[in-house]
């Protein structure tokens, strides 16, 4: 009997024969990947259902962005050749990067819904966390997989997500007008973002959510 290779347990069929990972199962590995394939479709939805052609543009080119990494990464034969992150400096929560949010977050909300300034607004800090959590190592050991039963409940809600908004864009009127007899969870969005109010509080949990999954790299 032989013995079994050590660590090769999730090793592709492929990446035997070749000494690393092939061409083809690298492809499939990277477009199986469900933050890529959400993106895609976001952005290909994006656009056609009217809103600002370059929010879908933006959303498929992260996309792209993540398939040239993730190919990247595979293409190496060993884990020992892939070039670790750079370790930097660590985002930390403190009363003054709070005390900065919320002012941001008020003064993003004063520019109108789908304005360039808002946009840009919105895309700042979105590109930094992106930065920072790209150039940061994850600190301590890997986190352990899913329960079945785990996987299973975030794949429930999911999909009845994408059922809810896919039937919904199918009853509405036309593809690019919204219905509140049907409405999408964009068009149940729209009376909170109408207003500075709103705008500026839907920002503050979207910066908080973000700065709390940059500290999860840290634990």
């Amino acid at each position: 009997m032989g013995t079994a290779e050590p660590n090769g347990s999730n090793r592709h069929p492929d990446d035997a024969l070749h000494g690393g990972p092939s061409r083809t199962s690298a492809l499939l590995r990277v477009f199986r990947d469900p933050v890529v394939v959400v993106l895609t479709v976001a952005g290909v939805v994006d656009v056609a259902t009217g809103d600002p052609a370059m929010h879908g543009i933006a959303l498929v080119a992260v996309a792209a962005i993540l398939i040239r990494d993730g190919l990247a990464r595979a293409s190496r034969a060993s884990p020992a050749e892939r070039p670790r992150p750079v370790s930097g400096r660590r985002f930390r929560f403190s009363p003054a990067v709070l005390a900065a949010g919320v002012a941001y977050a008020v003064l993003v909300g004063w520019f109108g819904r789908f304005s360039w300034p808002l946009t840009i607004g919105v895309a700042i800090p979105g590109v930094l966390a992106v930065a920072i959590a790209w150039r940061t190592d994850a600190a301590g050991p890997e986190p352990a997989p899913l329960e079945p039963m785990g996987k299973a409940a975030w794949l429930a809600v999911f999909l009845a997500l994408a059922a809810w908004e896919v039937q919904a864009l199918l009853l509405q009127p036309t593809i690019t007008t919204a219905s509140w007899a049907h409405p999408t969870l964009s068009t149940l969005m729209d009376p909170i973002l109408a207003g500075h109010l709103g705008r500026s509080v839907t920002m503050i949990v979207w910066l908080a959510l973000g700065g709390y999954l940059l500290e999860l790299l840290n634990r």
